[in-house]
């Protein structure tokens, strides 16, 4: 017996639109992986040289073991930190999955500031779960005054691939 507000989860293979943008986003990630362990290394490095202690040429017997071991940890932490979303994009896109949800829309948001608009959605997806997402305005234009939509989204990032009307 199927009603009309059940849940329907199911595997589906990503579209080729769907696939460019998850590939152009996982583009933009690996040129911070590439450019990001060049000034990780450089800060581990050079760090410990740096002020607020200024070396001066009486202390010839200084060392910098512990403040390299310290920097090469914490600009090594702050590094991968900043790779987390790679990591969620490529588990993404390997997977090549995208759920398909019946949700229920809370709230509709247009926030404006001088550089840009921003389009929002707050829904109440499944298993008593309410969601923010960010999306275009073509997507925020397709739900227009309808309170059930099917949404499309990689379940990591969180990044709306396609908003439907039920």
């Amino acid at each position: 017996m199927t009603g009309d507000n059940t849940i329907k989860n199911f595997e589906d293979e990503l579209t080729g639109e769907q696939a460019l943008i998850l590939q152009n986003k996982i583009h933009q990630e690996k040129k911070v992986f590439n450019y990001g362990w060049i000034l990780y290394l450089f800060l581990a490095l050079v760090g410990p040289f740096l002020p607020p202690k200024i070396p001066s040429f009486k202390d010839t017997n200084t060392n910098y073991f512990p403040s390299v071991l310290f920097h090469f940890l914490f600009w090594g932490s702050f590094y991968l930190f900043s790779l987390r979303d790679l990591f969620r994009l490529n588990k993404d896109f390997k997977k090549g999955i995208k759920l398909n949800t019946t949700a229920r829309v809370l709230k509709k948001r247009i926030s404006k500031s001088l550089t840009s608009t921003k389009y929002s959605l707050k829904l109440y997806v499944g298993n008593n779960e309410k969601m923010n997402f960010e999306v275009s305005q073509k997507l925020f234009d397709k739900i227009e005054e309808n309170e059930h939509v099917l949404i499309s989204y990689t379940p990591h990032s969180k990044t709306v691939l396609e908003v439907e009307k039920i």
